[in-house]
């Protein structure tokens, strides 16, 4: 029980480390940028960039829209899709779509609203984009670092251990859960994942203070040999 536990922990570790460096490929060497939908009817969203010291810096993106929900970084640009250009709360008015420099998140172009002619031609984009010749086109630029929500999908060679498990999951409907395998939790294993994912402790040194951890809740909880 112990050993696959440890072997659990590891393949979570080490996705959320991965998934924490490609985040930092957005202008900074290490941590990582979240997108904030932040407070309805107040402001508009905000992107705030958190380091691996713990840190965090906010409204690193000048008048994002509103409700933003996505980010990603594709060809040195990070591109944020928002619901609506304006918060009816906020002062300013951002766009639907947010395009940065990646590298230094000046806003180099917005979109404030879509054309409802070319609402078809999105909605035939997005049908396409759960199709497996798109994600194909997608996977030879790109190595993921998470898994398509999307059965019968061939992962590249190249992706990580724990992409290729979780997509292995993903199309099983189900994703392991700890408190399946057992009862063993320690208190601060989403702490110990986030310093993790800011670079704080190594994947190996995650999974040792995991393991002390998860040691002390089996005591308290009197399972024996713990």
């Amino acid at each position: 029980m112990r050993k696959r536990i440890t072997l659990f922990l590891f393949t979570l570790v080490a996705f959320v480390a991965s998934f924490a460096q490609d985040a930092a490929n957005a202008g900074q060497s290490y941590g990582a940028l979240v997108v904030n939908e932040d407070w309805y009817g107040h402001q508009n969203s905000s992107i705030n960039y958190l380091s691996p010291n713990g840190e965090w810096s906010y409204n690193v993106v000048e008048n994002v829209g509103c409700t933003a929900c996505y980010g990603a970084i594709f060809n040195d640009k990070f591109y944020i899709i928002s619901k609506t250009a304006k918060d009816p709360g906020a002062s300013v008015s951002g766009g639907m779509i947010t395009i940065c420099n990646a590298k230094t998140l000046a806003v180099e172009k917005q979109i404030e609203n879509i054309d409802e002619s070319k609402l078809e031609l999105a909605l035939k984009l997005l049908e396409f984009l759960t199709t497996s010749e798109a994600t194909d086109a997608y996977t030879s630029v790109i190595s993921p670092t998470g898994a398509f929500m999307l059965n019968g999908i061939e992962m590249p060679s190249n992706v990580s251990t724990a992409v290729q498990e979780a997509q292995a999951w993903a199309e099983k409907a189900s994703t392991p859960v700890m408190e399946y395998f057992c009862d063993i939790k320690g208190s601060n294993l989403a702490t110990i994942l986030s310093m993790v994912g800011t670079s704080q402790y190594t994947p190996e040194e995650g999974i040792s203070e995991i393991e002390a951890d998860n040691a002390i809740d089996a005591q308290q909880k009197g399972v024996a040999g713990w």
